[in-house]
């Protein structure tokens, strides 16, 4: 932890769940000499919370809130907007008891007569009230119903399981963390995915941003196709109500590590493999196989390939040797890991750690292939040609990138696009926007937003045609709740480039993407510039310590700054001196200047 960064307070916290791997045909091959071996272990179900903080009773009024906008949606979904039931669902008690709730209703459900006369005497009504976001209580009310022929009652359960549904879906698309799904718990994403169908495969927890963002992660496969895909989740805000921390702050004092990730790892394959993340990410590679290895133990396929990518590519790791390695990524494949697959094929090309051999290579990218979308394997194969200290070779890595590209595949093209027109902000614009255009309007996001951001940075050398054009694509980013595209509103808002500035609306997009930097900068200026309501000094450190955190130079100059005065936190030089060197160090010149006068003092 940074020494200036202020602690939190904390009450309590979460759990989710993790799931049992599948296994698949591969290549037929000898078998390993070393082998991760599933335990005993079955998957990890969810724990109850603590207790409500305040009790239940301060809760009353946001319950009864919640509740009559509950009924409105029994009788009209269209009549209340899903951002209005969400935010009443995130103020109630009912994201306090939701994990309780779960288990008590699972137990009812174990001790219920079979036949299907007998659900007629249960009072469904009260189950599904007391938590109406949970999905189950919905479902099975709605089956008993219509096992009873009472179409109405039926239909009235039917309602409230799609508005959930068409909410939770409609709040991304799921793609990527910038558009990941927002949730309550983490079994809320494992409930949603179980009735669309797909089949889990595995889970895990997602670091970002030196531990100041958490993301939940599933690896699940559509049965019919056999296709799988990472599905991102988001329930952040939901964790700082559990944890009592004003959002987004709860990284601030590493609680995501130290109140869910530490805690959770106990018995939870996500959690650890969180762990193994956030310790690989902080150069900690030895912590990082210690969870990857607890992972590993209980079968996650993740975990194996995590710990066989970080052992290849770590010189200091005397415990295992290269085809340790090699046996962890084949463990991961045995289950199905598409990604482990691809990897493979690149050792099995190059001989790294095994006898090379162009036909084993050729299989396991062909099975990769096999089981994610159309160009995904190759991309996965081309980076690893852009190097991690075995063999870079661009121009394979190039090859292998046009390859992705030309099967239409949206990451692929964007990619090669950012490779062939360098810098985009010093690249020529007739290079760069044609392409951005292209993606855009098949609705790639990131493309969207990097296209809009060009024309209106530019704004006075593009035409209406292309402003407007560039408003549309932002719209429909803004439509899947691309956090990058609230990031770029918010920007715009605060500017005026949009046309009259409106620093509250501004705020509110950046609140909806907190963990990019040029959000908590903004907000960190309207706090010091007394634009909003409440807004102050320390509103202004708070913003400037998440962007210091992970030392970006402007942050850590206004911090700097913030604490040389002694506004929003007390006057301490040692820790401003300390901030501004380390801007300094990165170039900014003003912390230089800072650094110089107050050595002189």
């Amino acid at each position: 932890m940074k020494y200036w960064i202020a602690p939190l307070s904390l009450l309590l916290a979460i759990a989710g769940c993790a799931s049992q791997p599948r296994t698949f045909d591969l290549p037929e091959m000898a078998a390993p000499e070393m082998q991760v071996e599933d335990s005993d272990f079955g998957p990890m179900n969810a724990v109850g919370a603590a207790t409500v903080p305040g009790g239940l009773a301060a809760f009353a009024d946001a319950d009864a809130r919640l509740s009559a906008l509950a009924e409105r949606i029994y009788r009209d979904p269209a009549s209340v907007p899903y951002a209005e039931f969400w935010a009443a669902y995130l103020d109630s008690s009912k994201i306090h008891t939701a994990v309780v709730d779960r288990n008590h209703f699972k137990a009812f459900l174990d001790q219920l007569p079979a036949e299907s006369e007998r659900c007629g005497a249960v009072d469904w009504q009260r189950w599904t009230a007391q938590n109406f976001f949970e999905l189950e209580p919905h479902l099975v009310a709605q089956d008993c119903y219509e096992q009873l022929g009472k179409t109405q009652q039926a239909d009235r359960e039917s309602r409230a399981v799609q508005y959930i549904l068409r909410g939770v879906l409609g709040s991304g698309d799921g793609e990527k963390t910038d558009t990941a799904y927002e949730i309550g718990i983490l079994d809320h994403a494992n409930d949603i995915l179980n009735l669309a169908g797909y089949h889990i495969l595995d889970s895990f927890l997602l670091p970002v941003r030196d531990g100041m963002g958490l993301y939940y992660v599933v690896l699940a496969e559509d049965p019919q196709s056999g296709i799988q895909r990472s599905i991102y989740f988001d329930n952040q805000p939901a964790i700082h109500r559990l944890l009592a921390v004003d959002y987004p702050f709860a990284g601030l004092d590493d609680l995501y590590l130290t109140q869910l990730l530490e805690p959770m790892s106990e018995n939870n394959t996500a959690a650890m493999v969180g762990l193994g993340y956030y310790q690989e990410l902080s150069g900690k590679r030895k912590k990082a196989i210690s969870f990857y290895m607890d992972a590993a133990a209980y079968g996650s396929q993740v975990a194996q390939y995590r710990l066989g990518r970080l052992c290849l590519v770590s010189e200091d790791l005397a415990m295992f040797s290269r085809g340790d390695c090699v046996d962890f990524l084949l463990s991961a494949a045995e289950k199905g890991h598409a990604e482990a697959m691809s990897l493979l094929a690149y050792i099995y090309r190059e001989g790294i750690g095994v006898e090379a051999s162009e036909q084993l290579a050729a299989q396991f990218l062909q099975a990769a292939q096999q089981r994610t979308e159309a160009g995904l394997a190759e991309l996965q194969f081309s980076s690893y040609y852009a190097g991690d200290r075995l063999v870079v070779d661009a121009e394979v890595e190039l090859a292998h990138l046009r390859k992705a590209a030309a099967t239409g595949l949206p990451d692929a093209k964007y990619a090669l696009l950012r490779r062939e027109v360098g810098d985009w902000w010093e690249a020529d614009a007739e290079k760069l926007l044609p392409g951005l255009q292209e993606l855009a309007e098949q609705g790639y996001a990131p493309a969207a937003v990097a296209y809009a951001r060009w024309i209106f940075t530019h704004a006075d050398e593009h035409t209406e045609k292309e402003r407007h054009r560039a408003r549309e694509f932002l719209d429909a980013a803004l439509a899947v709740n691309s956090d990058s595209a609230h990031m770029l509103q918010g920007s715009l808002l605060q500017s005026g480039l949009l046309g009259e500035r409106d620093f509250e609306a501004a705020a509110g997009h950046f609140m909806q993407s907190p963990f990019y930097t040029a959000s908590q900068i903004g907000m960190a200026r309207l706090h010091n510039e007394q634009r909003l309501p409440q807004s102050g000094p320390v509103g202004a450190a708070l913003w400037y310590m998440m962007c210091a955190k992970v030392e970006v130079p402007e942050c850590m100059y206004q911090l700097g700054k913030l604490f040389r005065n002694g506004e929003g936190v007390d006057r301490d030089r040692s820790i401003a001196m300390t901030l501004f060197a380390g801007a300094a160090r990165q170039g900014h010149k003003m912390a230089m200047a800072e650094v110089e006068k107050m050595e002189q003092q």
